[in-house]
């Protein structure tokens, strides 16, 4: 029987949806109960990546796929919006050569 996904927000539409719900999510340090608490982890709460992303099959994990799917959507938006800055720095430094000679 298959498991269903947790209520919470629609599954993202894009890479920079991802990157904005990545962005309002909490991160926070924490210690298994099992482990010594001296072994620290780093990471969001998995009921928090599921209500942010509505991905996955239980609120209680979150799956390797779906980590590293986020993660690569979100670099790509930063990547978009890297080339895009670069691109407006550009043309802001033609504009001031441009001025420089006149």
């Amino acid at each position: 029987m298959r498991r269903r996904a947790p209520v919470g927000r629609p599954v993202p539409t894009g890479a920079n949806d991802v990157l904005e719900r990545l962005a309002g999510l909490p991160v926070s340090a924490w210690t298994y109960g099992f482990e010594d608490p001296s072994v620290r982890h780093l990471g969001p709460m998995a009921q928090d990546f599921a209500e942010t992303f509505g991905l996955g099959s239980s609120p209680k994990a979150i799956s390797v796929i779906d980590a590293n799917g986020v993660c690569m959507a979100s670099i790509q938006a930063l990547y978009r919006r890297l080339v895009e800055v670069e691109e407006q720095l550009e043309q802001l430094r033609a504009a001031q050569e441009h001025n420089h000679s006149l």
